[in-house]
């Protein structure tokens, strides 16, 4: 009798304990993601209160992707200039963080866009940055896929394969599962985040959406790491084949920012001697027409400085990113360009 009282208990207490575990395993997922996700959380989560929980007061922003994000330092531009670039993100990402911006600031206004060529072409960063981390609604998420679905587009969702399984998969991700946050909730245990993600999510804020590893003014040191010695996909891919549902929303992007009437500085960000090295004729033939064909189509866009500069490899954190020192150098060396687009169309380039 007292075996079959202990298998009893057994058999309540095991699903209770898993109710629990669900419950703060969802409670983590939907309120406490500051406790599991890694850096780049706090990094979009400073990057979205600076444009859309609060009034943004500056009269320009830059915006871009995780390239854009960590090299370029809007101190060294002036006191009136956010970078709000998304880490991990391509053109879709952007239009919801822009289209959601609030700007109350009065007279002319401009947004700088630098978006990495390859992010024209994949996507890293729609499931396991925007969606995971709260970024977009359900109304935006279901945009995505009825755009999608009319394009037949395979960069997010594979048309005419959403079997059970994937289909199951793509529920779970759009609804903030559990499962979709078990591997950073594992490894936030392991070490903890949660002081580390929220002293960074202030330097964010203070420093104008930029993690500053030095005050302004001061020269930071290159990192005490090798040199990279890999080529981005800018050199490893042969051609530039940009996807269907990025140009949507690239050109939704400008049209929105057209709309508002707002001034749009396209510029590029520097990549790698070494990946200069290897790069193809064809792709940066094709990657220069593509941007040349859109840009053409709006009257409210000026493109700055060169198809694709370049910086000694030194620079880098690895094949894509600007170190610090490199972010320095390069801010230096572009800061007159972006300054002197403001409020003019004198710059506008002419394919």
């Amino acid at each position: 009798m007292s075996m079959l009282l202990r298998l009893r208990a057994y058999d309540f207490a095991f699903p209770i304990a898993v109710l629990i575990w669900a419950g703060i395993a969802m409670a983590l997922c939907t309120y406490g993601r500051m406790f599991i996700l890694d850096t780049d959380y706090p990094r979009a989560l400073a990057e979205y209160h600076l444009i859309v929980d609060q009034c943004v007061t500056e009269p320009r922003i830059i915006t871009g992707d995780s390239v854009t994000r960590d090299g370029i330092d809007p101190r060294i531009l002036g006191p009136n200039i956010l970078n709000v670039s998304l880490g991990a993100s391509n053109p879709i990402e952007l239009y919801f963080e822009l289209k959601d911006m609030r700007w109350c600031t009065p007279g002319p206004r401009e947004v700088y866009i630098a978006i990495t060529p390859h992010h024209f072409v994949y996507d890293d960063g729609y499931w396991g940055s925007a969606v995971r981390y709260g970024l977009l609604t359900q109304d935006e998420i279901q945009q995505v896929r009825d755009d999608s679905a009319r394009l037949s587009d395979n960069l997010l969702y594979h048309q005419g394969r959403l079997g059970f399984n994937n289909a199951v998969t793509v529920w779970l991700k759009d609804h903030h599962a559990p499962t979709v946050y078990l591997p950073s909730i594992r490894n936030s245990l392991l070490s903890p985040r949660y002081e580390k993600n929220i002293a960074l999510y202030n330097t964010m804020i203070s420093n104008h959406g930029y993690d500053a590893k030095t005050p302004l003014g001061i020269e930071p040191a290159f990192p005490n790491k090798p040199v990279p010695t890999k080529v981005s996909l800018e050199g490893a891919d042969k051609t530039f084949k940009p996807n269907p549902l990025a140009t949507l929303y690239f050109n939704k992007i400008l049209a929105l920012l057209r709309k508002q009437n707002i001034h749009v500085v396209f510029f590029n960000m520097p990549i790698s001697d070494l990946t200069k090295s290897v790069m193809t004729p064809e792709y940066a033939q094709a990657y220069q027409a593509y941007i040349e064909r859109i840009l053409a189509k709006y009257d409210n866009v000026s493109f700055v400085g060169g198809w694709f500069p370049t910086m000694p490899i030194r620079y880098f954190n690895d094949e894509t990113h600007l170190n610090a020192r490199g972010a320095y150098e390069w801010t230096e060396k572009i800061k007159d360009t972006l300054n002197s687009a403001a409020h003019t169309d004198a710059s506008r380039h002419q394919p």
